[in-house]
This record gives C-alpha cells, sequence and structure tokens, in this order.
C-alpha cells in the first residue's frame, strides 16, 4: 500500500489509499439442530486522488499491477468531479495501553 501512496504522490496533488478485509463464520440452527455453516471472505483496495481541484477513484479485489490501478483513478479524473475537499493529513495516533499486565491471572 505504501509504495502504491507513494506512485500516486508523484502525479496527484493528494492521493490516499483505503484497504478492507473482512473475515464473517455464520453458523445456523434449526430447531435445535445444525442448519448451514457459510464463511465469507471480503477484501479490495481502493484509491482517490485529487489533482487540480479534480476527484479521481480506482477500486479492486485484486492488486496484481499497481501502474494499471494508478492510471485507473487517473483516467477518472477525466470525469470531471470537483474535489471540494482536502484528504486527512497522516498524524501518528497516539499508543493506547489496553492490557494491565496486573490483571493477568
Amino acid at each position: 500500500m505504501e509504495k502504491l501512496l507513494e506512485m500516486a504522490k508523484k502525479v496527484a496533488d493528494q492521493a490516499e489509499v483505503y484497504s478492507l478485509e473482512e473475515t464473517a463464520d455464520t453458523i445456523r440452527y434449526e430447531n435445535a439442530a445444525l442448519k448451514d455453516i457459510e464463511s465469507k471472505r471480503q477484501s479490495g483496495i481502493s484509491l482517490r486522488v485529487i489533482r487540480d481541484g479534480k476527484l479521481g477513484f480506482a477500486y479492486t479485489k485484486n492488486l496484481l499491477n499497481r501502474e494499471e490501478f494508478l492510471q485507473n483513478a487517473l483516467d477518472s479524473l477525466k470525469g470531471g468531479v470537483e474535489a471540494f475537499f482536502d484528504f486527512p493529513k497522516t498524524v501518528a495516533a497516539p499508543r493506547v495501553e489496553s492490557f494491565d499486565p496486573s490483571m493477568k491471572i
């Protein structure tokens, strides 16, 4: 993702990469008997770019070619969608301590 973002920054004023990966497992019972087991896995990557006040976008489920993916986002700039916003600035988030060793059994 970082390599894709670096590539996009070279040809756009602003760039944003969003990645999603989720898994869902469902087990269904009917009258106390197993009826169905289902497992789903979904993933995808989206790229938004802003250049000259216009918004470009591309989405894929399988990033095989970064250059082509970036070109798709740049090609969508031809649609002329105005970007009346800026992407959020990247800032280091403070570390949150969510484990208390004194609670260990």
